[in-house]
């Protein structure tokens, strides 16, 4: 049985050495499964700009969450179980690998599916722009950034898939402004620890003052927002009580995501596209012109 052990890891190890990513040898599938499940279920945590993930550190491998406030911290964390994995698959001559199988690649693959660097690159985005801009040069710096959000949602205007060019943070800067000339008392959230929403808008009407938060997700791998993701906003709306959540994704939603929520979480939450951002960018150029005029109820404008 030795001889025909060590003769199919001799075989897995040649078959290796042509092709050094087989995912089926020595523990990378196992590897990448393993990642592919804590990912899946990882929490990007708004209010202290950290990454949650919840897997089997604890004892006896029962669920424990755990905390990130780095992709360096993160990365190395995941390095470790994708080592763990494939070292316990690997064949052994006195105690020794026979071989070693590099499984660098995976760690890197399965973030890249997600947007955890987009989260982390919030927060470091955020603290560069406040660097860049002196104390003295602040207006400076926000008149700077007005006009260019000025001139990408005119881009959007004229055509949507001007969207496909621009990031994440930059849409949510250009809809803060449409939604301000359009009329809206508009706050723009720290790109990151922003408690869980992008964008707060306010309003009047027959001397009833309505407040929506609005979350931006602007994926550019064309991934879709799935239930998750929207019952993790739509708590932040139901805990401060605000009048309603805007939810915007430029790549759509996973079929069934909304019916999955309760009724209550349904009726606080309006789910947005990337049609409406086209349409409010469409708006804020006629409204530039003075061609538009803004209607009694900017309510209308958001929830339709």
């Amino acid at each position: 049985m030795s001889d025909d052990t060590n003769e199919t890891d001799e075989g897995k190890e040649e078959d290796y050495e042509e092709d050094g990513s087989d995912d089926d040898l020595f523990g990378r599938a196992e590897a990448k499964e393993a990642i592919r499940a804590l990912l899946e279920d990882a929490k990007l945590d708004g209010h202290t700009g950290e990454v949650v993930l919840t897997g089997p550190w604890g004892a006896k491998y029962e669920p424990v969450e755990r905390r990130f406030s780095s992709l360096d911290d993160l990365i190395a964390e995941l390095q470790g179980i994708v080592d763990s994995e494939i070292s316990a698959n690997l064949p052994y001559d006195g105690g020794e690998p026979v071989f070693e199988v590099d499984g660098d690649d995976i760690v890197q693959d399965a973030i890249s599916q997600t947007e955890i660097e987009e989260f982390f690159e919030r927060a470091a985005q955020e603290e560069d722009e406040e660097e860049e801009a002196p104390p003295d040069g602040k207006e400076a710096y926000r008149t700077a950034v007005r006009l260019l959000c000025e001139t990408f949602a005119k881009k959007i205007a004229e055509d949507p898939d001007f969207l496909n060019h621009i990031e994440w943070r930059e849409l949510e800067k250009t809809l803060a402004e449409v939604f301000e000339k359009i009329g809206f008392k508009v706050t723009l959230t720290p790109s990151s620890k922003d408690g869980g929403k992008d964008v707060i808008l306010e309003t009047s009407f027959k001397g009833q003052k309505s407040v929506y938060f609005v979350e931006v997700k602007h994926w550019r791998s064309g991934k879709q927002v799935g239930t998750a993701t929207m019952r993790d906003f739509v708590s932040v709306v139901l805990k401060e009580k605000v009048t309603s959540g805007i939810f915007v994704s430029s790549s759509g939603y996973v079929e069934g995501a909304y019916k999955a929520l309760t009724v209550t979480e349904r009726r606080k939450l309006v789910l947005q596209g990337r049609e409406k951002v086209y349409t409010l960018c469409k708006t804020y150029a006629l409204a530039l012109s003075g061609l538009w005029q803004a209607p009694d109820d900017l309510a209308d404008i958001v929830l339709k």
